[in-house]
């Protein structure tokens, strides 16, 4: 063994060393110069006890350090690292999957030492040490070449090279190149697979709503992969209980190519509804088992269930009928009160878990009797209701009988004509209506002074007398729990609806329409419905989520924003903006994304006000990724071995290897030199010798009777 000084590790100059040990045995010396009585020997022993004593720990505190050199025999081993990704079972050309990786192990042999040590690990996504045959189950589902090379050479000692078994196809991690670039032994590359290309033609994954509203159309994009057909032309079929529904067709330019194909679903059938996109096989296609994409839509009957029940005849009852009854999205049901407790179409409803909104017309009735008006009250205590005036409302009674939900109180009493206003700062999905000019809007007769809207309630329009606000009510709404209710104190609205003019007709339309659609949505249902189009996506798969929207109203939401979170361990929190696809409908592509698992945060806006907030999760797996790439990486298997000094081997030459290790001297023993660094003060024996010093000069003390 060989010792080398390597100097001193302090900031301490070295010279400074050189002043204070003279000054350690200068100090010795002056503790004992005036004691008398001692002979030269004693003085001269205890002196340099002392002296040495403090010499050493100034060494010490200099921190010296050493090189420790020692020659060993190194008997020849060699890492082998063995691909464990299912890419490794693929047949393809000469390769014929496990029976040549068979092959290559028996020539190996890695659990004989009778010639060398092999030390053997396996790869995929992830290493660990192979011990056994049958822990080599090939079946990872990615590779992570460049984690695999850093790991080995982290774990590597005394190894006189590498032989490294793959397709050299990583499909997951980092270039391995920087990586290659450490090593200092030999790697011996053994490339496994074949370099033949298969055509195939893929349907990759499909992009849709995964519910959809009855008699509604959506939409749904197929991703189409084209590998090795240039200039050709294919059909793309969306097939529904083997009829084809619809066909498109594609059109390659190149030998690898991505296509969108996007399909209308009709929705005119209740249920979950299976759909598939299917590509009839192309001639000369490696197979057809991934030509076929199937998936479902949820279709409901969302319809706005209503029952109008008006206690006058007019024309407004007229109005109703006709807006709401031509809405597809409503099913409208309809009783006309005939006096006593008779209704002209049939009895008054007994079943109100039927309906979705109650709509009270003129009511009450100043004779409207007792026992009806009690049995009104019943029926839609627990429903949300909207309330339209008439000349004859009696508004004390309707505050009686819904005092808990009626947004608007007062004795009504004298009316006026008068012209909505509304205030420019209300922000609310029932105001979300067509631009008009007020003053071209024919008048409504309003309640006059003798109405105010509830505390607790939201007032949206009021009424104008010849350009001035009476601060009159026309319209207030209430949320009482999950029941919401409305009411529209002016009557005369046929006068909008029947109106020569198209944009005071369409403006009657959509106040009634949002009136009532927005009553009839409870306020706790979700009005953001987001999902990403699979729940598992493949590390080469676009990340894909899908939205569906509505407003307060129930209604399909064209003009929101919806901010999507994503968050993951492996990734920054990040943030993006759905895109608006139209009809309601809103997509986001991420792109792709590492493995892992996934959570996202949807917040759906609309003008400054919050819709609904809706999360979930989604996870990237790598079950497919092994077999979208099966070519075999040969540029990347010969760089590693020339780079390193090695050499590059197909599988029908893996017999050779060990002719070849024999042939670059890798299987004989090598004298070799270790080299280990070690700083004093880490040895106790400076601190033992120290010790023995101040001890030595102890005793000489008690030898001549010092104190």
């Amino acid at each position: 063994m060989d010792i080398l000084f390597d100097g001193f590790n302090t900031a301490i100059p070295v010279w400074l060393l050189t002043l204070l040990i003279p000054a350690a045995y200068l100090f010795a010396w002056w503790t004992y110069h005036r004691i008398d009585g001692l002979s030269v020997t004693y003085y001269a022993l205890l002196v340099g006890m002392r002296g040495t004593a403090f010499a050493l720990l100034l060494v010490l505190l200099m921190n010296p350090a050493f090189t420790l050199q020692q020659e060993y025999r190194n008997t020849g081993e060699i890492a082998v690292l063995w691909d464990n990704s299912a890419s490794t079972t693929i047949e393809k050309g000469n390769y014929h999957g496990e029976d040549t990786y068979q092959q290559i192990w028996d020539h190996i042999d890695p659990f004989d030492s009778s010639v060398v040590r092999f030390n053997n690990f396996k790869f995929d996504t992830d290493v660990t040490p192979l011990t056994d045959e049958e822990d080599l189950d090939l079946e990872g589902t990615g590779t992570d070449i460049n984690h695999a090379l850093a790991e080995v050479h982290d774990e590597i000692e005394h190894e006189h090279a590498l032989i490294f078994i793959s397709d050299g196809i990583y499909n997951t991690g980092r270039n391995p190149t920087s990586t290659i670039n450490r090593f200092s032994v030999p790697i011996y590359t053994i490339a496994i697979g074949d370099t033949t290309r298969m055509d195939d033609i893929i349907a990759q994954q499909v992009s849709h709503s995964s519910s959809a509203n009855l008699n509604t159309t959506s939409t749904a994009t197929a991703n189409i992969i084209n590998e090795g057909f240039p200039d050709i032309e294919f059909p793309v079929q969306l097939r529904k209980d083997g009829e084809i529904l619809d066909e498109q067709t594609v059109t390659t330019t190149s030998e690898r190519s991505s296509h969108e194909v996007q399909f209308d679903l009709e929705h005119d059938e209740e249920g979950l509804q299976q759909y598939e996109v299917y590509v009839p096989e192309v001639e000369g296609e490696w197979t057809t088992e991934n030509n076929i994409q199937p998936f479902t839509v949820d279709v409901r009957d969302d319809r706005t269930r209503i029952m109008l029940m008006s206690f006058e005849i007019h024309p407004d009852v007229r109005t109703l009928r006709s807006i709401l009854g031509t809405d597809q999205s409503i099913d409208l049901d309809y009783r006309t009160w005939l006096g006593d407790e008779n209704f002209s179409e049939g009895e008054m409803p007994d079943r109100p878990d039927t309906l979705d909104l109650v709509v009270l017309y003129g009511y009450p009735h100043e004779n409207v009797p007792t026992e009806l008006r009690g049995d009104i009250r019943d029926f839609a205590e627990d429903l949300p209701v909207s309330f339209f005036s008439s000349s004859t409302t009696h508004y004390n009674r309707l505050e009686n009988d819904f005092s808990g939900i009626i947004p608007i109180v007062g004795s009504g009493g004298q009316h006026a004509s008068m012209q909505p206003v509304v205030d420019e700062q209300i922000n609310h999905p029932i105001l979300e209506l067509p631009e008009i000019d007020f003053d071209r809007l024919p008048d409504l007769r309003v309640p006059e002074r003798t109405l105010e809207t509830r505390s607790g309630s939201d007032e949206l329009m009021t009424g104008s007398f010849r350009g001035t606000d009476t601060g009159s009510p026309m319209l207030s709404v209430r949320t009482t729990g999950n029941i919401r209710s409305s009411q529209f104190t002016g009557h005369g609205l046929y006068r909008w609806y029947l109106s020569d003019d198209d944009q005071t007709r369409e403006y009657a339309i959509e106040l009634v329409n949002n009136i009532s659609k927005w009553t009839a949505t409870s306020p706790d249902d979700d009005l953001l419905d987001i999902s990403p189009i699979s729940q598992t996506f493949e590390q080469t798969d676009d990340v894909i989520l899908d939205a569906y929207l509505q407003n307060e109203s129930g209604e399909t939401e064209p003009d929101g924003t919806i901010d999507v979170t994503i968050e993951g361990e492996d990734i920054e929190s990040s943030q993006y903006t759905m895109s608006n696809e139209g009809n309601g409908q809103y997509r986001l592509n991420i792109g792709r994304l590492p493995e892992g698992v996934y959570t996202y945060t949807a917040v759906a806006e609309k003008d400054g006000r919050e819709l609904d907030e809706q999360s979930g999760e989604f996870n990237v797996g790598s079950a497919n990724i092994e077999f979208m790439d099966t070519d075999r990486n040969d540029e990347l298997l010969r760089y590693m071995a020339e780079e390193t000094g090695g050499r590059f081997l197909t599988h029908e030459e893996s017999d050779q290897i060990h002719q070849i290790l024999e042939e670059d001297g890798l299987l004989e023993d090598r004298i070799e030199t270790s080299e280990d660094q070690m700083q004093a003060y880490h040895n106790p024996l400076w601190f033992i010798l120290v010790l023995l010093f101040l001890s030595a000069e102890w005793v000489i003390r008690k030898v001549v009777a010092l104190p």
